[in-house]
């Protein structure tokens, strides 16, 4: 009998062993996918707040530099990237890269903000042409 208690308890140490392990190594699993998913929603943020940012290259009454251009088309090629699996941010970016105008820049922005969760309720389409500038002093 202590023959058949011994493998007993030695299957049982064996069992706990492989669920301790398969424990840890699903937990280890779900925080790679958990931190891989944030790093891929702050980048999405960053770059919609890089878009916001440089938009004023397209003002004409601003002298925009080839960095700040350079800047703005970086991030506007990142797109495909960071939201391919969303239709209507496709559809968006799409129209405004066969008619490169305001509105349709205002439309990919504002699906933009929605789709990275900030808010834009009460920001107009003169706040998305406006631009911050500042006056040399004389």
């Amino acid at each position: 009998m202590t023959i058949e208690m011994d493998l007993g308890a030695l299957l049982g140490g064996i069992i706990a062993g492989v669920c301790a392990i398969y424990a840890a190594l699903t937990a280890v699993n779900r925080g790679f996918a958990k931190l891989e998913e944030q790093e891929i929603k702050r980048t999405r943020v960053q770059c919609v707040l890089d878009l916001l940012a440089f938009r004023h290259v397209f003002n004409p009454d601003q002298k925009p530099t080839a960095e700040h251009c350079f800047k703005f088309m970086t991030e506007v090629t990142k797109l495909p990237g960071l939201f391919a699996d969303d239709a209507e941010v496709m559809n968006h970016y799409r129209a405004y890269l066969n008619n490169r105008d305001d509105p349709n820049l205002h439309t990919l922005l504002r699906s933009l903000l929605q789709k990275v969760h900030i808010t834009h309720g009460s920001l107009s389409n003169d706040d998305l042409t406006a631009i911050f500038t500042l006056v040399p002093k004389d």
